[in-house]
């Protein structure tokens, strides 16, 4: 019987690397679809109002009048990012926020949804 070493079983990992991004402008693309399956603390269903804030700049979705279970948006956003680096762009943050339209009290908020961008780049 022919002994198996350990090393022929366990593929070989390969090192992860880091590319940098360039210094330049971007843009951050944020599509809202839809919303779905909200809790009010009304009885009602809420009416959403989605606000999102990349880079101190603020963009909000169109305001609904009906209230249904599904809310559907299709909005399109747009934050150019000019004369970014990697320190700024691993510093950046984008944050969406789901309120009700009939509240304005962030404790009435229906959620908050935060992330970072990042100006590295994983690759295998």
């Amino acid at each position: 019987m022919t002994e198996v070493k350990k090393e022929e079983i366990i593929p070989e990992v390969k090192k992860k690397e880091f590319i940098s991004m360039k210094k330049g402008d971007y843009t951050v693309h944020l599509y809202i679809e839809e919303v779905k399956n909200l809790v009010s603390k009304e009885e009602e269903p809420p009416l959403p109002l989605i606000k999102m804030t990349v880079l101190n700049d603020t963009k909000r979705t169109n305001e609904l009048e009906e209230k249904v279970s599904t809310y559907f948006f299709g909005e399109h956003f747009y934050f150019d990012c000019l004369n970014m680096n990697n320190a700024t762009l691993d510093s950046a943050k984008v944050k969406i926020e789901v309120l009700d339209k009939n509240f304005s009290s962030i404790a009435d908020y229906i959620g908050i949804y935060e992330f970072v961008l990042t100006g590295r780049v994983h690759t295998i």
